[in-house]
């Protein structure tokens, strides 16, 4: 990945902070002092209220909302509480775009989701997307699929992740802030242990890449609260086709990120 110049983020007119050392040994959201990866992208999201900043979410059924439609999808739900927090006062806000690399040059948050039910870390490409809506931060949500399909060794799940990642900050006219997403597909919970200790490996590969890459990739991770759910026998966060998430797993999986990204 490219080295890049120290990151300076303005809110107000005012500069917040400046990060020009990456070494740190918190990465992830749940830590108790925040990574670079997560001040800078909370610093971005905070600079919306001066211009305009575009978040894209790549995934498969889970990221495009599951088994919900409308605003009940996670795209929908993190990206309203993300503007009621951070509010242009303006009120150019706008909803999610499904569908399109729409890019938005108004002030406020703006959300573009092209996650696609049935795609896979291997045949993900988010460079092209992200170039287009001019997008600030990167949400990628892939993993299941390729358990499900293929049971994809997490080496080369590894090899792909990293790749797209690359590829994205070659294609970039700006560094991209890249949030690594996890949670607990049913299908690969439901399906034998091999599968369960292998989406534990995809896990830990989202860890390894950010601790790589702290100032640049964090990963929000929501599988331990998907996890606690289920042992206690809580199956409500699946909809009806008992496969994706439902209205509640969306709003868990919303909640994380919210939490992750605005605490």
């Amino acid at each position: 990945m490219t080295n890049y110049a120290p990151l300076r983020y303005y809110a107000g007119g005012v500069e917040q902070f400046t990060v020009a050392d990456p070494r740190v040994d918190a990465l992830t959201a749940g830590s108790t002092s925040a990574s670079p990866a997560l001040l800078h992208a909370r610093a971005l999201l905070a600079s919306s209220q001066d211009r305009s900043v575009m978040i894209y979410v790549g995934g498969s059924s889970t990221a495009e909302g599951g088994d919900s439609t409308g605003t009940k999808r996670f795209g929908d739900r993190l990206l309203t509480q993300l503007q009621t927090t951070y509010k242009s006062g303006l009120g150019t806000e706008t909803a999610v775009t499904y569908g399109a690399n729409t890019p938005d040059v108004t002030f406020g948050l703006h959300e573009v989701n092209r996650a696609s039910s049935g795609s896979t870390a291997a045949g993900a490409n988010p460079a092209a997307g992200i170039v287009a809506c001019n997008a600030d931060i990167g949400i990628y949500m892939w993993g299941s699929n390729d358990i499900v399909t293929s049971d994809t060794p997490a080496a080369d799940y590894e090899v792909r992740m990293r790749d797209l990642i690359a590829d994205v900050d070659a294609a970039a006219s700006k560094q991209v802030i890249h949030i690594l997403g996890n949670h607990q597909p049913r299908l690969v919970w439901t399906t034998g242990s091999a599968r369960r200790t292998l989406w534990d490996e995809y896990t830990q590969v989202l860890y390894d890449i950010a601790a790589d890459f702290p100032a640049t990739v964090l990963v929000v991770d929501a599988s331990a609260t998907f996890e606690a759910l289920w042992d206690n026998g809580d199956t409500s966060m699946w909809g009806g086709d008992g496969t994706h998430v439902g209205n509640r797993g969306n709003a868990i999986l919303a909640d994380v990120y919210a939490r992750a990204l605005l605490t």
